[in-house]
């Protein structure tokens, strides 16, 4: 079902599942409002199960998403709002159930993949049971501000170097890429950015955005157990990213903002020498991105998603905390 058709109990009921498995608290209403405001399409895709008592066992959606493959504008999915009720859970099945339906439906409309990152308790159902296709983990990229904070170390002394690096470093970079500006390998499958999607796929009052002449980028702050963590979800120079756009929201947030580390999650595709990859051993997190085919006639979707290398994707593609 779309958001539109749904009835009034039922989003009362998904309410409820939201509190209770999410511990979020969102009214209907709210819900409603987000399922569309967020949507290229004004629209949303439900799946739902009930017991025959017309009590929700669990909830799903799939969201269109702008992207471009090989220059060509398709939508692609992306899956969220997965819960099944505490009750039903004994039914493994349920989850299975509602993607199928997701993934009929979204390949009638026309839309090409599905592209998620599911998280570390449904990494393997989704690709044991839903068979999606694991292409690949985002990376992570940083500029420690305190390093102290991040390696849970009491010194004063390594937060002031780290602080006094971070400092220099996006000091240099501003110097450097006004000369030598690198720019992002454009991939086969990627996001269709443009300030119309931004306005849509962002929530303003929870996400900062930094602007200078064509340069811009978007970024919220989270506080990660104690380590103020500003995420950069989005720059680019004309919606293509850059070097020197990255300089310029690294040192925005500097200049704005008291962060203990600055990061990047996905994947790069240009050369920059501001944010140091983590190494895989030190990741806090695996952040699969997993894929599942809708249009099976597509012959450039399948090359396109038999490797991340083929991919752009980051933050901006999946984030909905």
């Amino acid at each position: 079902m779309r958001t539109h058709e749904i009835s009034d109990d039922v989003w009362q009921q998904i309410s409820k599942g939201y509190e209770v498995c999410f511990d979020i608290i969102r009214t209907p209403q709210q819900l409603k409002d987000s399922f569309s405001k967020s949507s290229i399409t004004g629209d949303t895709l439900h799946a739902m199960k009930f017991d025959e008592s017309g009590n929700l066992m669990g909830h799903n959606y799939y969201q269109p998403r702008p992207y471009l493959l090989n220059g060509k504008e398709v939508i692609c999915a992306l899956s969220g709002g997965t819960f099944v009720m505490p009750q039903y859970r004994q039914d493994i099945f349920i989850f299975n159930e509602m993607v199928k339906a997701l993934d009929k439906e979204a390949a009638r409309l026309g839309w090409v993949a599905l592209l998620g990152v599911p998280n570390e308790n449904s990494f393997k159902y989704a690709v044991k049971i839903n068979k999606q296709k694991h292409i690949g983990d985002l990376s992570y990229y940083m500029l420690p501000v305190n390093a102290a904070k991040i390696i849970k170390k009491d010194s004063r002394a390594i937060n002031t170097i780290s602080s006094l690096y971070a400092s220099a470093v996006a000091g240099i970079n501003r110097i450097t890429t006004s000369i030598w500006n690198s720019r992002e390998t454009l991939k086969p499958l990627r996001l269709n950015v443009s300030d119309k999607y931004l306005d849509i796929r962002y929530d303003w009052n929870n996400y900062q955005r930094v602007r200078k002449g064509n340069m811009q980028g978007v970024y919220r702050i989270y506080d990660e157990h104690g380590i103020k963590t500003a995420y950069i979800t989005f720059f680019g120079e004309n919606f293509r990213r850059s070097s020197k756009s990255l300089t310029f929201v690294v040192n925005e947030i500097l200049r704005n903002e008291k962060v203990d580390a600055i990061m990047y999650i996905g994947t790069m595709n240009l050369r920059q020498t501001l944010l140091t990859k983590v190494p895989a051993r030190y990741v806090p997190q695996q952040l699969p991105l997993c894929v599942t085919i809708l249009d099976k006639k597509n012959n450039e979707i399948k090359e396109a998603c038999t490797d991340l290398k083929n991919i752009d994707f980051g933050l901006i593609n999946f984030d909905v905390r």
